[in-house]
């Protein structure tokens, strides 16, 4: 299997488990130019298609994906691992019920 497919393959596997979505030609548009896109966020997908103790990413691409995220009113993050996203996730979850919790107490505040 080509790297490509590799890719195509780590990017599905995350945007099912970030619940986003894929973006189309993502490097090829002057806008939005993470892999992924949710309301939160742009995400950058880099796969290796070898075990490696270590791999790099170019100060360029970490440059444009701050103009990016900036351009969108993103906050920028880097994840690297599969526990990183799992953690995102949770936040972003547990983010969502703290939100849901504050408009129930303004209701109940409000009924008063």
């Amino acid at each position: 299997m080509n790297t490509r497919k590799y890719s195509n393959k780590h990017e599905k596997q995350t945007a099912l488990k970030m619940d986003c979505k894929i973006q189309p030609n993502s490097g090829a548009t002057p806008w939005k130019k993470g892999d992924l896109i949710s309301d939160a966020f742009l995400m950058d997908c880099k796969t290796s298609i070898t075990d490696k103790k270590q791999f790099t990413v170019k100060k360029k691409e970490l440059e444009l994906s701050k103009v990016s995220c900036a351009k969108e009113e993103m906050e920028f993050k880097i994840l690297e691992r599969e526990a990183d996203i799992a953690r995102l996730k949770q936040n972003i979850e547990n983010q969502d019920r703290r939100i849901a919790e504050i408009k129930e107490e303004i209701a109940s505040l409000q009924g008063e």
